[in-house]
């Protein structure tokens, strides 16, 4: 099948540390951006500095990824409003690690809106009309913590997990129908998100190379993208060792809490 060239992606989480430079890159790419996120300000900042990318035109508009409703609503719009946007990125995440100890199952909630649900809504609102036109791609930034338990991060793992299956149901239900899927396993990444977790992290991926992987990825339509290299690979292995050893091994990756 021959693909025709992307024209205009939608990104969720744009006013995020990886979310700008995802901007960057599809900018510096040539593709016009619809960019979403909860804060307009931090928006209208981000439209104003792809600014620099000459013939890039940037629509912002700000939406709650956890009023599930609403977001239906505001996506109906956009796509209305934007009939050629051809590339979604699902990009939008949040990590709230705690011991069971002291957790609150609406954190963990928060977690599933957010990393799988409002995927699933931009996916039924787009996506029917990829099918329909035959021309569409979806990039879902995931994790390589969607690919193994890790104490204290047991509902942020379990929410890319589920958005792991969402993504390899949705690339078989559409194969050869037009609509191309990128699923994105990143490991460690700096910015604001690897502060806040629970992993020991040694060393991590700078964001705009994590970005320009991405991207890269998807423009070329790639089924499926893990890195950096050793990071998949330990995550693989992991999975294939004993349980109590596994779970002796993932203890001593985490920061005590």
């Amino acid at each position: 099948m021959t693909y025709r060239q992307f024209r205009k992606a939608l990104v969720t989480g744009a006013g995020g540390d990886l979310g700008r430079e995802l901007c960057r890159c599809l900018a510096a790419a040539g593709l016009d951006l619809v960019v979403t996120d909860v804060d307009e300000e931090s928006l209208q900042a981000l439209a104003g500095q792809l600014g620099g990318y000459g013939a890039c035109k940037v629509s912002t508009f700000a939406a709650d990824l956890t009023d599930h409703e609403g977001l239906e609503v505001i996506l109906g719009r956009v796509a209305d409003e934007h009939p050629d946007i051809d590339m979604l990125f699902c990009n939008a995440g949040v990590d709230i690690p705690a011991p069971i100890e002291s957790y609150d199952w609406r954190k963990a909630k928060l977690q599933f809106d957010i990393n799988t649900i409002a995927n699933y809504v931009l996916c039924c609102v787009f996506v029917p009309r990829f099918i329909e036109r035959g021309h569409g791609h979806v990039t879902t930034t995931i994790s390589l913590g969607g690919l193994v338990g890790a104490p204290y991060e047991h509902a942020y793992n379990g929410s890319k997990a589920a958005a792991r299956m969402m993504m390899e149901g949705l690339r078989a239900e559409t194969r050869g129908r037009g609509v191309s899927w990128t699923s994105v396993f990143p490991g460690y990444l700096e910015g604001a998100m690897i502060a806040a977790n629970a992993f020991d992290v040694k060393k991590a991926t700078p964001m705009p190379v994590a970005a320009d992987r991405i991207v890269d990825a998807s423009l070329q339509r790639k089924a499926i993208l893990k890195f950096p290299f050793g990071e998949a690979l330990r995550v693989t292995l992991a999975g294939m060792l004993p349980v109590a050893l596994r779970d002796k091994l993932m203890v001593k990756e985490m920061k005590p809490l």
